[in-house]
């Protein structure tokens, strides 16, 4: 099951129902200015629906910018202690900035999306 929205032909985000209790939300293309208000609304319908499993697959993501990176960070810290949040990012430049920003040591970042879903099951 998976509800897609486009930004301009920029961005897809979509939420996938995941076989685990939690929420998947997965982007692909570039996510800025344009995007990052269908980011928020996604994460603050999986945190506001009691999700405290999230994975953010970014697998597919050749731009990131810095609102969607402060959009993760919130949904961070609106988990708290009890929560758990893994982005999945490949794309170099992705890497890179996350890097860059120190925000791979804030954020739980892995290279694929089974890593990541197996972290927020906490195996």
């Amino acid at each position: 099951m998976s509800k897609e929205t486009m930004n301009e032909a920029r961005a897809v985000i979509s939420t996938e129902t995941p076989e685990w209790p939690g929420a998947l939300i997965v982007a692909r293309g570039e996510l800025d200015v344009q995007s990052v208000p269908e980011l928020r609304a996604k994460l603050a319908e999986a945190l506001e629906g009691g999700k405290q499993r999230v994975v953010v697959d970014l697998a597919e993501v050749s731009f990131i910018d810095s609102l969607s990176l402060s959009a993760l960070v919130g949904a961070r810290r609106k988990l708290g202690e009890d929560g758990r949040l893994a982005i999945v990012a490949v794309h170099e430049y992705v890497r890179l900035i996350l890097q860059a920003t120190g925000l791979e040591q804030v954020l739980d970042v892995f290279g694929t999306r089974d890593e990541a879903v197996a972290f927020v099951q906490g195996s």
